[in-house]
């Protein structure tokens, strides 16, 4: 990627107030209402049936719109509940458009409570919920699970083991979603809001992935598409590529063999796509087995390349050589992330191509900041878990999967969280707790968890957890001191600061 902003283009062939109250009672009438960093801001609570509003005191501008969450229903399609908001300002002349965001939770977890409340939160605030009042566009979120119980199955980024899902309520969550937004344009029209018959879709990350993927599985059902992070790897729309066939997720060999359908390549040549990620981004899931099965990971290496930049510019060419019209932009000094001017473009390119054609818009450029990692990091603080000490949003410590926490002061400025991963990869650990008269605890990159942070250099650390052996072994309430132990006769890039100790906490 070049050292500026890429805004690579490739085209293709070519109510009221007190109204929108009434309208909205009548859709409770009709039974409408109702690797982790683990900051979760609090959004109204929900029941089936129940539409939810601002107090009334509160001055906001969407303070009569309304939210609501369906209930699943076998006999309509659909086995999990979505969501609903209604903006304000929704037309009534039939030019409204449904918006779609699939849920994505960021981790795995059986607790479907945890996955509804994450689904509730994009419904609701945030930047998807910021587009869709923005587009005055009513906004359906799905609720499907990602189950740690079925851990490779990556339902929020529509991956292939959720494709061959053969029966049971997660079978064909695409379908579902398709039979979600029926009955949701259903709903609306039953009270005087008549959509379009296809929908816009926005992601980011793992559902970025999603409507991706979605887009290209029912090109007839979507009018555009705003996707970003996906790892450099937007699905390619071909079946292969010098005699090297691409299986999906990765290509479209194999679609009609796990969809029942062959791809609508005409179709999918009349959705406008507006395709982002960040210069920075270095969030790369192609090494992990959730996202990619082996032989896909080894296929995207083999024909689009190692790196995220070069898989990024390789996608490009590729949708380039095939019409699909899509803009492909790039943000300079941007990781893992979706700023508020981005928001912006996304709001832009979703407004501009809500007629037919494809029209690109002009995106925001950022200054240009360089690539950079950390050398060395010093723990100059050790935490067990649930230390007032740890910020609130971290203390469980990945849902108490990890036991301490390793504090240090390092940040770079203008990089994303990716910069501690980045780190990880290149510093072997091998930490040693030691206490008088105990048994010496050591500990290593198998003990990592993965990282916290808050994004701005005032705390970040690695999670460890420690092993039942050595939990055992650990006596409580003891101070053990931290020391680190050169790897394999390397100097250690990780220092500790004397005197830091942890202590296991007594009963």
């Amino acid at each position: 990627m070049k050292e500026k902003v890429q805004n690579d283009v490739v085209r293709g062939t070519r109510f009221s107030s007190t109204k929108l109250s009434v309208v909205l009672l009548a859709l409770g009438a009709l039974g409408c209402g109702t690797v982790e960093h683990q900051t979760a801001p609090k959004t109204p609570s929900s029941r089936d049936a129940t539409l939810l509003t601002p107090k009334p005191a509160e001055p906001a501008p969407w303070m009569l719109e309304r939210f609501a969450r369906i209930p699943a229903t076998p006999s309509r399609g659909f086995h999990w509940p979505y969501y609903l908001l209604m903006p304000v300002d929704v037309p009534t002349d039939g030019s409204a458009y449904l918006l779609v965001e699939p849920s994505n939770s960021g981790r795995t977890s059986d607790d479907f409570e945890f996955h509804d409340m994450r689904a509730r939160e994009v419904a609701f605030q945030g930047r998807t919920s910021q587009i869709a009042r923005r587009l005055n566009s009513p906004l359906l979120v799905p609720v499907f699970p990602r189950p740690e119980s079925q851990g490779q199955v990556y339902t929020h980024a529509l991956d292939r083991d959720t494709l061959l899902i053969a029966d049971g309520p997660l079978a064909r969550i695409d379908l579902q979603l398709l039979n979600m937004i029926d009955d949701a344009r259903e709903r609306l029209r039953a009270v005087g809001i008549q959509t379009q018959q296809k929908v816009q879709m926005t992601g980011f990350s793992a559902s970025g992935n999603f409507v991706n993927r979605f887009a290209i599985l029912h090109p007839d059902r979507v009018r555009a598409v705003a996707t970003g992070g996906v790892n450099g790897i937007p699905i390619v729309p071909l079946p292969e590529i010098a005699g090297r066939q691409l299986r999906f997720p990765v290509g479209t060999f194999d679609v009609e063999q796990l969809s029942g359908r062959p791809v609508d390549l005409d179709s999918y040549r009349q959705v406008s796509q507006f395709i982002y990620m960040g210069y920075l981004d270095r969030n790369d899931t192609l090494p992990f087995r959730d996202a990619y099965d082996e032989p896909d990971a080894q296929l995207t290496v083999d024909v689009l390349g190692n790196s995220m930049p070069t898989r990024w510019e390789t996608s490009h060419k590729l949708y380039v050589a095939q019409g699909i019209p899509a803009q492909f932009v790039t943000y300079n000094g941007v990781g893992h992330e979706v700023r508020q001017e981005m928001v912006d473009d996304v709001v832009a390119f979703l407004k501009a191509n809500r007629a037919s054609g494809f029209s690109p818009v002009e995106p925001h450029a950022y200054p240009f900041v360089e690539l950079r990692e950390s050398e060395r990091i010093t723990v100059h603080s050790a935490w067990w878990r649930g230390d007032p000490a740890i910020p609130a949003s971290f203390r469980n410590l990945f849902d108490g999967k990890g036991d301490i926490v390793l504090v240090h002061s390092e940040w770079l400025e203008g990089q994303d969280f990716r910069q501690l991963s980045a780190f990880r990869k290149k510093a072997p650990l091998r930490l040693e707790l030691r206490a008088r008269k105990h048994s010496v605890i050591t500990l290593t990159d198998e003990n990592i968890r993965g990282s916290v942070c808050n994004g701005d250099g005032v705390f970040q650390g690695f999670v460890l957890a420690l092993g039942q052996k050595n939990l055992d072994r650990m006596v409580q309430g003891v101070a053990y001191e931290l020391h680190v132990v050169d790897a394999d006769g390397q100097p250690s890039r990780w220092t500790v600061r004397p005197g830091v100790t942890i202590a296991r906490p007594s009963p």
